[in-house]
């Protein structure tokens, strides 16, 4: 069945960043990427910050938060949120809402179709060597200065040919950080 775009999903963090709500769409994402278990029972109570990899996009996160709840303003950013399989394009919207709490919103704008990429496949035998991922781009870190999209990643670093692949580690390439440090307000770390 297609899916109609764009489609949403919301969730809401307390003064203290624990999920307080979740809308039903939250579920029938989780189910749709692989993660049935991120019930509403689940995740309800439990901080924000237990599902936000690399400390780089937590400080970015914790800075976008406190942008918004200060500012009382909303910061809309671009991120992918791809598989194996696809490439998703959404957007994540921040705004607050009354009692310090802020609503998060994620919106899949569309889907492209890409030939199975092993490197995204969370169940692929890894080795303990780490390779950095863009936490909003799905860029990978293939030198001190180059990001590239997964796929040319591969090809650069020859993993085609490896039994045992990298493990992922989350960070943030210098374009994304340099858009939400503007949308936060807050100076260039750099």
């Amino acid at each position: 069945m297609p899916v109609a775009y764009p489609t949403t999903y919301d969730y809401r963090v307390d003064s203290e960043d624990r999920i307080c709500w979740v809308s039903p769409a939250w579920e029938d994402f989780a189910r749709q990427n692989g993660a049935p278990h991120l019930t509403e029972g689940a995740v309800l109570g439990t901080y924000l910050w237990d599902y936000v990899s690399g400390e780089e996009t937590r400080y970015l996160y914790r800075l976008m938060l406190a942008s918004v709840r200060t500012r009382g303003r909303t910061v809309t950013l671009p991120f992918r949120c791809d598989s194996p399989t696809l490439l998703r394009h959404m957007e994540l919207r921040i705004a607050a809402v009354p009692r310090g709490e802020v609503k998060l919103r994620g919106v899949l704008l569309r889907e492209e179709q890409r030939p199975y990429l092993a490197l995204l496949d969370p169940s692929a035998a890894r080795v303990d060597k780490l390779l950095t991922i863009c936490s909003w781009c799905k860029q990978i870190r293939v030198s001190d200065l180059e990001w590239l999209e997964p796929e040319d990643a591969v090809r650069r670093l020859k993993l085609f040919d490896a039994v045992r692949l990298p493990r992922l580690t989350h960070g943030i390439c210098t374009s994304c950080e340099a858009k939400a440090l503007g949308e936060s307000d807050a100076p260039n770390r750099r």
